[in-house]
C-alpha cells in the first residue's frame, strides 16, 4: 500500500505513521493485559491474537521530497 500527501493536507498526516505505531503498541499491551489476567479458554485466544498481532506487525516508513510524502507499510 502507498500513499501520498501534498502540502495542502497539513499537519495531520505529517504524523499519522507515528500516531498509528503508538495505536498498534498501545494494542498490543492491551491484549498482554488481557492474557496476564484470563484463564482457561479465554487466555488461550487472547495468547493467539497475541500472536498474531506480533507476527503482522506493521511499521510505517516514510518518503519524503520538497512536495510530497509517501508512507509505506512494512512488515
Amino acid at each position: 500500500m502507498l500513499s501520498y500527501k501534498n502540502e495542502s493536507f497539513g499537519d495531520d498526516a505529517e504524523t499519522w505513521p507515528d500516531d498509528a505505531n503508538a495505536n498498534l503498541e498501545l494494542l498490543i499491551h492491551d491484549v498482554d493485559q488481557l492474557k496476564s489476567k484470563s484463564i482457561g479458554y479465554e487466555k488461550i485466544m487472547w495468547e493467539r491474537v497475541g500472536t498474531e498481532l506480533e507476527k503482522e506487525t506493521i511499521r510505517f516508513k516514510v518518503w519524503k521530497s520538497s512536495k510530497y510524502e509517501a508512507y509505506t507499510m512494512v512488515n
